[in-house]
C-alpha cells in the first residue's frame, strides 16, 4: 500500500511529552513514511508550545479553534474533508503499540516500526473492505479474543472512520464518552465496525495529567454517561465502576454493541 491514511492526535497541555519516545507520536515516528501524515491537534493558546517539541521531528500541528474533545474530533473530521481525505484516523496522545507474537497465541511483544506500518495498512484494509469504524484492540482483554478481527465491539483510542459516514452523524450531544455515542450511531444504522486482533494497543494511565484529565471531572462524566443511556436507550446501561485514585469511583456505561448492530436489522 503506497499511501497511508493521515492520522491525527488530539492533545492537551502535553507539549513537553507529546514528543517522547514511549509515546504515541514516538512510536509512530518509527516510520518515515508516517511522519508526513501525522498531525497533532493543539489548542490555539499552546499551539507554539507544541510546535516547539514536535518540529525536530518534522511533525504538523494543528491550531484548533475549539475546545472540548467531542468538538475537537468533530474539527478534526471536518479538516479531513476539507483536505479531500476520504479516510482518517484518530489516536490518543499516549499509547504504546504491541502485537501478539503468533496469531491465536494471545502472548504479545513490543511493536517494531514495521509492525507498526503493517497495523496501519490493516487498519485501511478494513475501512476499505466496508466497515464504517475500525480500531485496534486495547491491551487489557485482548488475551480473551479469537481469530483476526472482532467485529461490533467496543473500541477505545485507535478509531478510524470514513470521512463522509462520520460526518453524517451527531456530535456533541456529550463531552466526554462522544467517541462511544458516534459509534452507537453507526451501529444502529446498521453500519459495523471492527478492531484488529493481533495488532493491540495500551494506556499508560486514566486521568494523567494533562489531556482529558484538563477537563474530565466526575461531575461531567457522570452527566455524560446518564445522557448516553439516555440517547442509546435499551443498549446502555449504568454502573459504578471503582478503581485507585482520584477519579476511581465513578459512574460508568456498559453497552450491547452488537445488540445495537443488530436492531438495524441488517
Amino acid at each position: 500500500m503506497e499511501k497511508l491514511m493521515d492520522i491525527y492526535v488530539p492533545s492537551l497541555s502535553r507539549a513537553n511529552k507529546i514528543a517522547e519516545s514511549h509515546r504515541t507520536v514516538g512510536h509512530l515516528c518509527r516510520v518515515p513514511t508516517l511522519v508526513p501524515r501525522i498531525h497533532v491537534v493543539a489548542p490555539e493558546d499552546q499551539y507554539d508550545d507544541y510546535v516547539a517539541s514536535l518540529d525536530p521531528l518534522g511533525v504538523d500541528v494543528l491550531s484548533c479553534p475549539v475546545n472540548g474533545i467531542d468538538k475537537v474530533r468533530h474539527w478534526i473530521g471536518m479538516r479531513a474533508q476539507a483536505m479531500g481525505q476520504s479516510t482518517f484516523c484518530m489516536m490518543d496522545d499516549d499509547l504504546t503499540f504491541a502485537r501478539r507474537i503468533t496469531p491465536g497465541d494471545w502472548h504479545a511483544r513490543q511493536s517494531t516500526a514495521e509492525d507498526i506500518r503493517e497495523m496501519i495498512e490493516k487498519v485501511e484494509q478494513l475501512l476499505m473492505q466496508g466497515y464504517a469504524a475500525v480500531g485496534v484492540s486495547a491491551r487489557e482483554g485482548n488475551n480473551r479474543l479469537t481469530g483476526d478481527v472482532k467485529e461490533n465491539t467496543r473500541m477505545i483510542r485507535v478509531l478510524s472512520f470514513h470521512t463522509k459516514t462520520f460526518l453524517e452523524c451527531e456530535h456533541g450531544r456529550v463531552p466526554v464518552m462522544e467517541d462511544f455515542d458516534v459509534l452507537l450511531q453507526l451501529l444502529r444504522k446498521g453500519l459495523p465496525n471492527v478492531v484488529t486482533v493481533n495488532f493491540l494497543q495500551g494506556q499508560r494511565a486514566t486521568q494523567e495529567t494533562g489531556g482529558c484529565s484538563d477537563y474530565r471531572t466526575l461531575k461531567n462524566h457522570s452527566a455524560a454517561a446518564e445522557k448516553l443511556a439516555e440517547l442509546h436507550k435499551g443498549f446502555v446501561s449504568l454502573r459504578i465502576k471503582k478503581n485507585k485514585g482520584d477519579f476511581g469511583v465513578r459512574k460508568e456505561v456498559t453497552i450491547q454493541w452488537k445488540k445495537a448492530f443488530d436492531s438495524a436489522g441488517k
